[in-house]
């Protein structure tokens, strides 16, 4: 069975989804409505809440860095300024992981470069996660893995729907408002649409059941009502040998199942039989008579 253990949560295939909110820069680079964002995920029924984490100065080009980002979702008049608005720093950060305690949620974080990772493992993270940008970026995934926590490698976009095909983190990008300014709030839940994704992941589990195929109490009376039993067709007298033309299936299913009809072919009845009169193997004889 395929186990990891984050923070103490225990994920393997026959365990509840662990969702993730992902908080990314939603937060607008505001330390207090990150911490909202933290309450409000929390309050939806996540295990986790996640930011990202990048050394923009070692990340980018000097070109990409100064580039000009004037738009609607721009918090910077270049795209470094832009990046530099929305990062966190050290006592952010520590402060976030008190509030997470305080909240009960496990908080980690994206690293895009080997020097955010070793931001993050400074600060003792519990778990941390590799974009799906970086999937072939091996220099990365090796110093993560060398950190020795558990490491989340993203392969895309997942609905509710991934968990009955094995997967069983699925994360998805959290917002307090999907018009707000910044380039993920439209494609985020707000609190009501990840509360209801939260609820969809746990009904899928639900519905799929154990494994083991039973009735439940909820289905033994319309069972009863549809399936058949073995009944006389005709009045049928005391030492008559049963045909298959002497014998009809008929609801409800309080009697034996169809599937004993050959069982009771061509033995002896010891009493009488009445039309629809149920069969009951204690009033059959072994054989015909003698």
């Amino acid at each position: 069975m395929r186990e990891m253990v984050i923070d103490g949560v225990v994920i393997n295939d026959d365990s509840d989804c662990y969702v993730v909110a992902e908080i990314g820069h939603n937060h607008q680079g505001s330390l207090e409505r990150c911490k909202e964002l933290f309450r409000l995920a929390r309050e939806c029924g996540v295990q986790a809440v996640k930011l990202q984490k990048r050394d923009n100065r070692s990340l980018y080009t000097r070109e990409m860095y100064d580039r000009s980002y004037e738009n609607e979702n721009s918090f910077g008049a270049t795209y470094g300024t832009h990046r530099e608005a929305l990062e966190f720093g050290r006592s952010e950060y520590q402060e976030l992981q008190r509030y997470a305690r305080e909240l009960g949620l496990t908080f980690f974080a994206t690293a895009f470069d080997i020097a955010s990772a070793d931001f993050l493992a400074q600060l003792n993270m519990g778990a941390y996660k590799v974009a799906s940008g970086d999937i072939r970026h091996i220099p990365l995934l090796r110093h993560v893995a060398r950190l020795g926590k558990p490491v989340i490698v993203s392969t895309g976009g997942p609905t509710p729907v991934a968990y009955v095909v094995g997967a069983r983190i699925v994360e998805k990008h959290f917002t307090f408002n999907r018009a707000a300014k910044g380039t993920d709030h439209p494609f985020s839940l707000e609190p009501v649409g990840l509360r209801k994704m939260v609820r969809d992941l746990r009904r899928v589990r639900s519905a799929l059941g154990d494994g083991v195929k039973k009735v439940y109490p909820s289905e033994q009376g319309p069972i009863l009502k549809m399936s058949k039993k073995l009944v006389a067709a005709r009045d049928l007298p005391t030492g008559h040998v049963l045909t298959a033309e002497d014998v009809a299936l008929k609801s409800p299913g309080d009697g034996l199942p169809p599937h004993m009809l050959d069982v009771v072919v061509g033995r002896t009845l010891l009493r009488p039989l009445k039309a629809d009169d149920t069969i009951q193997l204690a009033a059959l004889g072994q054989g015909e008579a003698a």
